[in-house]
Order: C-alpha cells, then structure tokens, then sequence
C-alpha cells in the first residue's frame, strides 16, 4: 500500500515556545512561560517552559526560545472600517490628514498625490482623495484642473466629501437647488447652489454612484488592512460597514486559505451610505448572513448609523432639544426600534452608531424594547456612546 502523502496540520507539525513571559488572560493562570500553538493556529498547551519542553520533545515539535521577550494573546478591536482602511492607503490621492489644506492649493496636492498611489484608477474613471479638510472649499476650486473628470474627496473622517461639478452632475445632484434631506448636510453658496461638500445623508448620491473598485482589488485592499492590523498585535476585529462586495471578497480570501483574521462583520441596514450600497440589496444581504459565515469570517452583526458627528461645520449629532426630546431631524433611521427588534430575534447583534444624547437615548429606548419582547436575545452595543443624558445611565446596566 502506497505511503499517504505528507501532511503540515498533523499534531507532529505544532511549534512549542518556551523561555518567554506570557500574559495569559486567565485568571486561574495570569502567566506564564511557554506554550504551544497547533498547525491550525490555536493555543494547545500552556505551561513553564520544562512542561513543555518535555511535550516538545516526546512528540518531537519544533522548538522556538523567545528569549524572555513578552508574548499575549492577540488583540480584539472593536470598531474598524478595513475596506475603507484599504483602499486608502493603495488607492486613495491623499492630501494629508494632519492639517487643513488651503482651497487654492487644493487641486495642485490632489494632482501630485494621486501620482503616489499604489493602485491608481480603482474607482475607474473617478478621482478618489481623502484629505482632513479643504479650508474654504467650493468646487471651483477643483473645477479647473478637472472640468469633465468626476472628484470625490473624502474628509472629516469619512463623514463629508468634497465634490466637483463633474461628480455632483454625475451623481445626481440638482446642483442649482438640491433639495434639503433629514439627515444630510449641503453646504451652499449665497444663491442656494451647492458648494460641492456634503456630509452623512448628503453623501448618498455620490458614494452610490461613484464606480465600485474590481473584486480582485477589494480583497487585496482587505489583505493590506489584514497586514497592517497583525502588524498591530490584532488577530480579530469588527468590521463595522460590511457590504457584499466586502463579504463576497472575505469569503474568496477564507476560501483560499489567505484570511488569519477573525473578522466580525457588521452588516449595513441603514443608512446607505455607510454602506455605499442600495437599501434593498443590505436588507437582502442581512437575511442572507447566516449562509455567508465562514472559519474567520462571523457574520451575524448589524450596524446602524443613527446619527452623525459633532465636527465643525457640520455638527450632525442628534442631541436633545430645549425640552429635552430627541432631535428628530438629526435621527438617521427612523425605523430603528424596529429593526433592533427584528435582527434581535434572528440572534443577531446591533451596533448603533450614536454621538449625540438623543441619539443614545433613541439607542437604547431600541434596545429594551427588543429585550422586552425577547428575554434571552443578544447583547447589543452602542458605539461611540459619547453622550448619556444621566436618566438613562441606568438603563446601560
């Protein structure tokens, strides 16, 4: 009978460390000095370096001395944006994140900075920047350089873009007398047209038009941000505005063996343009999650933007009116009660976007309706959670 060929995820193929400081994380064992990982990549014995020398040698694994240097395990973070990471660091212009960039300088930084892309051309014929701001923007500003050519370029932390005409027209925009929306902001010109920066609902046309990067792409953007987050001590992460063409490039990459972080997918419902994709087409993804998980992939995570951001010019965030209400104009998702109920039913668990003390309270008015109607549903989160009127603190217990 022929030999089996041989195998690297047989036990013989672990790797034992020893002579290091390890910081457990358990209470029972807080450290200690060696360990072994298996050939699929999880903790399979704990103990002093003698310990497990002695396994090492009785089943004859290769052996690594770390010298005393200090080991934990890898970190969970809590809150990333990796496709959006991605692609900004190999296919956005970027003008600089530290500082404003003058509006007379601003067409002459995003030329010189879209020649340091890595991967030009991702959004086809779009130009695709990021800057912190552009002090003073009007679109002018860009409209010389770039008459025919669309520009969207990203600011305020991904929660503005500053527009040129040729992406306003191309998106939609009625720019002479865009109607004003819940939720969005349009900065204006004194005759009422648009300026060209918009910000959080103000920002769907465009992210909605703007062409999508190639599959190939997306999973090399995620592969970047998977590289950048190990390179940080981060072996697993929420993903917190997970789409399809995020969810169809993780399962390619798990499939193929080349995704070792746990990425836990919070799936866009609402608004769209967290999502930079159709309302209908999240909904369906959502009912779809639990056929789409994977060994690094979880997807039974939903996110929700139920307001913006307290940043200047904008101040997006919903607080409370004079009389102590919610303000309505600045809630995101009307519908948000409802949808915490629904996806707390399915077992899955809500992140709710809130900056604003309204928004926190509209939040959480969701949250114990949904456990009202279902005791034993899962625990939800409120990210951010930068403002808690103090007679609703009680309710965070």
């Amino acid at each position: 009978m022929a030999a089996s060929a041989p195998s690297s995820t047989t036990p013989d193929n672990a790797t034992a460390y020893v002579n290091g400081r390890v910081y457990t994380v358990d209470e029972a064992q807080p450290w200690a000095e060696a360990f072994v990982v298996s050939p699929d990549g999880l903790f399979s014995a704990v103990g002093s370096t003698q310990e497990v020398l002695a396994q090492a040698e009785r089943d004859g694994l290769v052996i690594y001395d770390l010298g005393g240097r200090f080991v934990m395990p890898g970190i969970h973070d809590a809150h990333v944006h990796a496709l959006m990471a991605g692609l900004s660091r190999l296919s956005n212009a970027s003008m600089g994140l530290e500082a404003s960039v003058p509006a007379a300088e601003a067409a002459g930084k995003l030329r010189t900075a879209a020649c340091g892309c890595s991967y030009a051309h991702a959004f086809s014929h779009w130009m695709a920047g990021e800057v912190f701001d552009v002090d003073g923007f009007d679109r002018a500003c860009l409209d010389g350089d770039y008459p025919e050519q669309p520009v969207m370029i990203r600011a305020a932390a991904g929660h503005s873009l500053l527009l040129n005409t040729a992406a306003l027209r191309e998106s939609g925009y009625d720019i002479a007398a865009e109607p004003a929306a819940k939720g969005a902001f349009f900065a204006r010109r004194p005759d009422g047209s648009l300026t060209g920066r918009v910000a959080e609902a103000g920002m769907t046309k465009a992210l909605l038009a703007c062409p999508k990067p190639s599959l190939a792409h997306v999973k090399r953007a995620l592969r970047h941000a998977a590289g950048r987050l190990h390179a940080a001590g981060v072996t697993s992460c929420q993903e917190a505005s997970a789409n399809s063409l995020m969810l169809q490039a993780l399962a390619q990459l798990d499939a193929e063996g080349r995704l070792r972080l746990d990425m836990h997918t919070h799936i866009v419902y609402a608004p769209e343009w967290i999502g930079e994709e159709p309302a209908p087409r999240l909904h369906a993804l959502l009912d779809a999650a639990s056929g789409l998980a994977s060994r690094h992939v979880h997807t039974r995570f939903v996110k929700i933007m139920l307001d913006g951001v307290p940043l200047a010019p904008y101040f997006t965030q919903a607080g409370l009116t004079g009389d102590g209400l919610v303000d309505e104009d600045k809630i995101c998702v009307d519908d948000v009660v409802d949808a915490v109920v629904r996806y707390d039913a399915r077992g899955m668990t809500c992140k709710i976007h809130c900056t604003g003390q309204g928004a926190t309270r509209r939040a959480l008015d969701a949250i114990e309706t949904a456990r009202k109607k279902n005791p034993g549903g899962p625990r939800h989160e409120i990210a951010h959670c930068s403002g808690v009127h103090e007679g609703k603190q009680t309710t965070m217990h």
